[in-house]
């Protein structure tokens, strides 16, 4: 299993499991680094991380187009019952 560190400002935090990664507040442009790096590299750049921000992007959509759909068929039932 991986481990990798992140680095906020000029601190150092670590070691974290991708599944740590996961349940934290990881962004994009967080830095991370794990042995075998070069250094540090953004979050996104990290082939096994950016499944964290597709996953996160793709529950979002789905919860925001099953809401969409919600209120716009209930707000058609209310405006076909004040027509009638």
């Amino acid at each position: 299993m991986k481990h990798y560190f992140i680095k906020e400002e000029d601190r150092e935090f670590g070691p974290f499991s991708v599944e740590q990664l996961k349940s934290n507040r990881l962004t994009k442009e967080t830095l991370v680094w794990r042995p075998g790096f070069a250094g540090w590299t953004p979050a996104l750049q990290v082939l096994e991380l950016r499944e964290i921000f597709d996953s996160r992007y793709t529950g979002a959509q789905i919860a925001k187009n099953k809401i969409g759909k919600l209120l716009n068929s209930n707000f058609s039932r209310h405006r076909e019952k004040k027509v009638s």
